[in-house]
C-alpha cells in the first residue's frame, strides 16, 4: 500500500481552498475587488473537486488512507465554513 498521486492532489486542493479562504479579504484590500471572482471560483471548484477526490481516494483499495483522511478533515472544515457563511448571508444580511 502506497500513497498515489490522488492522495497528494486531494491534500493540495484542500489546502489550496483553505488558503484562498484565508487570503480572500487581504487580497481584496490589496488589489481591490478585481480578484474576488477568481478566488471565489477557486474556492467553489476546489471544494467540488475535493469532494470528488474524497470518493476516489477513500474507496481505492491500493492506497494508504492517512493523507486522504487528513485532506478529508480539511475539506469538511472548509465545507462547514462555507455553509456557515451561506447561512449568515441568507438569514442575516
Amino acid at each position: 500500500m502506497v500513497h498515489s498521486w490522488k492522495s497528494y492532489v486531494f491534500l493540495f486542493i484542500s489546502i489550496l481552498v483553505t488558503t484562498c479562504m484565508f487570503l480572500l479579504d487581504p487580497l481584496s484590500i490589496q488589489f481591490g475587488r478585481q480578484l474576488d471572482p477568481i478566488i471565489i471560483g477557486i474556492i467553489i471548484f476546489g471544494t467540488i473537486i475535493s469532494i470528488i477526490f474524497t470518493f476516489l481516494t477513500l474507496f481505492s483499495r491500493l492506497e494508504k488512507k492517512v493523507i486522504p483522511y487528513i485532506a478529508l478533515t480539511i475539506t469538511i472544515i472548509n465545507l462547514i465554513i462555507i455553509l456557515f457563511f451561506l447561512y449568515l448571508g441568507k438569514n442575516i444580511a
